[in-house]
């Protein structure tokens, strides 16, 4: 009975620290800005997306160009040229995987298990946040920034 209470109050207490960022969020938006050079938006000056942090620790993470590329058809992909297809991977990422929230450093962490160009599979990604009501700031503000609104 001791162990089951342990456990129970080791559940709650990681729940209790996803709190804050469960939910689904829109992105708003996304830039980089590499020191002394202009903001540069891969996806766009109004990217679409979400983020979705769930109870259980989970994070899935889905962010696409606008305005879109052409539809191909059902069998495109597979007939269109190397520069389309790059052009295709540059303007979608995704990647899904765990989270935990250190909140004395301000940052949450995406255990990446796995992602759509394979460039962050098995790592940890630290990203500094910042939450305030709901509107979700992650990134430094300086250097990069991810701006996203909770979806009610």
């Amino acid at each position: 009975m001791k162990a089951a209470a342990a456990s129970l109050a080791v559940i709650l207490l990681c729940s209790c620290a996803h709190r804050p960022l469960i939910g689904t969020w829109r992105l708003v938006e996304y830039w980089n800005q590499p020191r002394g050079q202009p903001r540069q938006y891969p996806y766009g000056e109004q990217p679409v997306g979400y983020f979705v942090y769930d109870e259980t620790g989970h994070v899935l993470i889905q962010v696409a160009r606008k305005p879109e590329l052409p539809r191909l058809t059902s069998t495109g992909y597979r007939e269109a040229s190397c520069k389309e297809l790059v052009t295709m991977m540059d303007a979608f990422i995704s990647y899904f995987g765990t989270y935990t929230i250190d909140a004395a450093k301000g940052i949450v962490i995406h255990h990446v298990e796995a992602d759509s160009r394979r460039e962050y599979f098995g790592t940890d990604q630290e990203r500094p946040f910042q939450l305030a009501g709901d509107e979700l700031r992650i990134g430094d503000g300086k250097t990069w920034l991810r701006r996203l609104t909770r979806v009610k």
